[in-house]
């Protein structure tokens, strides 16, 4: 496949969750039940329930792990990108 119809192929679907996420808000606005993939979900109730924070990660630990006659090398490579 050429990168043309990849990103052809990327917009339609763009366009579709587009299309999606407008259904959604029209119907929290009208506080109707949402249809989605085929399942009927409330407006109201919340999609994702008990969300976790993810583990905390401390700058000092990610340093720790690093020997620091490495930081100049990893800098260099972390200005390519």
């Amino acid at each position: 496949m050429s990168r043309t119809k990849l990103l052809l192929d990327v917009i339609s679907d763009v366009r579709s969750l587009a299309d999606s996420l407008q259904a959604v808000a029209d119907a929290m606005l009208e506080n109707e039940p949402v249809e989605v993939a085929s399942q009927t979900v409330p407006a109201e109730e919340p999609i994702v329930e008990n969300l976790e924070e993810p583990a905390g990660i401390k700058l000092e630990d990610v340093r720790s792990e690093i020997d620091p006659e490495k930081y100049p090398a990893l800098l260099k490579d972390a200005e390519m990108w």
